[in-house]
């Protein structure tokens, strides 16, 4: 299987250490792969949307300040667990600050202004899952989205862009608004030619899913346990 020339664990240890001319630059990308999850952490703790867009803003600044990544270890578990304990003990050490200004000088981070994120929160069913689950939902959702984007670049690359389009709301077992039949007529190709092609896709998002998650695992991380409790997350509750 093939593997990123740059992992997160390598991306961690290099926003950690401050001697690397590329620590700034490996924060930055961390912060913006991962604020979802603690957005909708703090907005379950009953924060509002601006309120939790704002203390997401100031633990990402303060992740910056204290160099909390210094104490990430891969040997110690999961990035996931680490970064929603940082998290927490954040929230208690802020809880009675309210003004945004008092807060890490006001200094911007990120620019959070995916509204996919706040949509997705207020769609859950926010009074069956805790603060906890709801940030490792999230969690989940970004790893996927990050696999989905190399999905994307890699059939780009392979001119096969229309295609992907077309059909990208099957990749995740779900059920396209559009029959199989009608895709292929608009793609000039066979019913049968465009599900084989469907199958191929899954199977490499899969697997891109899985280099997603082995590059947060702990060092006796179960990739396969994780994509397991990654399904389940996602997992639509039955009626």
């Amino acid at each position: 299987m093939a593997r990123f020339a740059t992992t997160r664990w390598t991306l961690i240890r290099s926003a950690g250490d401050p001697s690397n001319p590329d620590a700034a630059e490996a924060l930055e990308r961390l912060c913006r792969i991962y604020w979802p999850p603690v957005y909708v952490y703090f907005r379950h703790k009953g924060m509002s949307p601006v309120h939790a867009a704002d203390l997401t803003q100031e633990f990402f600044a303060r992740v910056l300040e204290k160099r909390y990544f210094d104490q990430a270890r891969r040997e110690r578990g999961t990035f996931r667990s680490f970064l929603l304990t940082c998290a927490k003990h954040f929230l208690a050490n802020e809880w009675d600050r309210q003004a945004a200004g008092k807060r890490g000088g006001g200094l911007r981070v990120l620019s959070l202004d995916d509204r996919s994120v706040e949509d997705r929160y207020r769609f859950e069913p926010q009074h069956e899952l805790t603060p906890e689950r709801l940030f490792e939902q999230q969690w989940a959702w970004s790893v996927v989205e990050q696999a989905l984007a190399r999905l994307e670049e890699d059939v780009r690359a392979a001119g096969r862009e229309r295609m992907y389009v077309a059909c990208r709301d099957l990749l995740l077992g779900g059920e396209s608004d559009t029959p199989y039949r009608d895709i292929a007529a608009t793609l000039n190709v066979t019913e049968g030619a465009l599900k084989v092609q469907v199958h191929r896709l899954r199977k490499r998002l899969r697997e891109l899913i899985l280099e997603e998650i082995e590059q947060t695992s702990g060092a006796d991380g179960d990739a396969d346990a994780e994509l397991r409790h990654l399904r389940a997350l996602l997992a639509k509750p039955r009626a």
